[in-house]
């Protein structure tokens, strides 16, 4: 055979048969390395469920990028998994399924026809089951040790997260004291504020009070924090019940008052929610645990994205 046909037959077989060398593509570009796995964009789109890279190319880069961000996250922890020894058997996967099954009533067929439907064959989703079931076993181990719940935690949760936005909402009893002509306020009012600070009640205190002033005790219940006076509001805004409040001054004389319950307008006492408060906290605390684990990760096994 000639030189001449022979480069030619070579030649025919690049354009025909290696397309993706002709036109100085590799044949699945990679696009991120996980340690010493990549990850190509065939990965990608079998990932994303599209049939062919140019589907792929259409797509936004945020989807891609959040695609790629997904497929490194589950590499990371498959191999931190294998780094703690940590794995998961067909018998988890099957108990898993079956737990899926009855929760949804269904039978195997049922759940092959709905998997059929996502594109997805039953083989598919076992990898997937799989792969939770790791995940959970991986984040049990070192992320949730990390989540403490205290009471105290719950209360300071509730009210900065929670509540935080919500009309406050107050009860509370006044003792007010008015300036006269004969006496000093100013200074008695000093002894008074010290034996409310002692826990002396305020009947005693306003017995005491009005051999020389005039003195009115009231009572208000479920007052809109913004309603009352700046003084006030500035008094109560950090205060916790059953809380002495400090001795607020204004212009007919003096006011010593105790914060009797603090609310949030359309939010339950904290008692009522508190289960439901302790998932949601824990829920967030996890996420939040979680993602800062992960980047600390990204620092352990080596991280490279080339999208």
């Amino acid at each position: 055979m000639g030189t001449g046909r022979k480069n030619k037959l070579i030649y025919i077989f690049l354009f025909v048969f290696l397309p993706s060398l002709v036109m100085g593509e590799t044949i699945d570009k990679i696009v991120a390395i996980v340690g010493d796995t990549p990850i190509t964009l065939t990965n990608l789109r079998k990932f994303l469920k599209l049939k062919s890279n140019n589907e792929l190319v259409k797509l936004p880069n945020i989807e891609k990028d959040r695609a790629l961000d997904m497929l490194i996250e589950k590499e990371l922890i498959e191999q931190k998994a294998k780094k703690l020894g940590i794995g998961v058997s067909d018998k988890e996967i099957d108990e898993e399924i079956e737990n899926v099954k009855k929760i949804n009533n269904i039978t195997t067929e049922i759940l092959e026809l709905a998997l059929q439907k996502e594109g997805m064959t039953l083989s598919e989703y076992k990898e997937i089951v799989r792969f939770q079931i790791l995940k959970a076993k991986v984040v049990n181990r070192e992320v949730r040790p990390f989540v403490v719940v205290t009471d105290e935690i719950l209360m300071n949760y509730y009210q900065t997260e929670i509540a935080s936005g919500l009309e406050k909402v107050v009860s509370f009893r006044v003792l007010t004291f008015y300036e006269n002509q004969k006496n000093k306020l100013e200074r008695d009012i000093k002894d008074y504020y010290n034996m409310a600070q002692k826990g002396v009640s305020f009947e005693e205190i306003v017995k005491k009070a009005s051999e020389k002033y005039n003195v009115t005790d009231t009572t208000s219940e479920n007052v809109k924090l913004k309603t009352l006076s700046i003084e006030l509001q500035e008094a109560i805004g950090n205060m916790k019940p059953p809380q002495l409040g400090p001795l607020v001054k204004f212009d007919m004389g003096f006011q010593i008052f105790k914060l009797n319950s603090l609310k949030h307008e359309g939010l339950k006492p904290f008692e009522e929610i508190k289960e439901d408060l302790k998932k949601q906290y824990q829920k967030d605390k996890m996420e939040q645990i979680y993602k800062k684990w992960l980047e600390d990760l990204k620092k352990e096994i080596y991280v490279e994205k080339r999208l």
